[in-house]
């Protein structure tokens, strides 16, 4: 069975969330743009799991895959292949997800130097070893 997660930053404390993901644009007639995830969790109201409103920016979708050390690879996780110096970050592009190594050019930051389609490796090769948004620096 596939395990569909998704993972986002708690909006009140910035911590890691992980569950289903809701996405709400209409609140009695308002219009909002709010992101929830959803635990799973038994409820003492016997209730679905708790909710927690996330920071939109941060969410992230489970690959499917663990990488060597059995640790679950999550979109917006930075890793590296074979244990070379080279950090990745892992993006949904193209129909799959890759990692992905962004480099700036006159300033500009679209340019691509790596693609490496994760699907098609052994996933021991991969470590996870950060994510865009609490280890930024790992990319520089």
């Amino acid at each position: 069975m596939r395990e569909i997660l998704f993972k986002a930053k708690y909006k009140y404390d910035g911590e890691w969330k992980v569950g289903g993901i809701v996405h709400q644009t209409d609140f009695y007639g308002l219009k909002v743009d709010k992101y929830f995830i959803i635990d799973g969790t038994e409820t003492e109201d016997n209730d679905i799991g708790y909710n927690y409103e996330v920071i939109p920016e941060t969410v992230s979708q489970f690959t499917g895959l663990y990488d060597k050390n059995g640790v679950r690879i999550w979109e917006n996780d930075i890793v590296i292949i074979g244990g070379a110096n080279r950090p990745t970050v892992v993006e949904f592009s193209s129909g799959s997800w890759q990692c992905v190594r962004k480099y700036t050019n006159k300033g500009r930051e679209n340019e691509y130097s790596y693609l490496h389609r994760l699907e098609y490796d052994n996933p021991n090769q991969y470590e996870v070893i950060g994510n865009r948004f609490d280890n930024p620096d790992l990319l520089n």
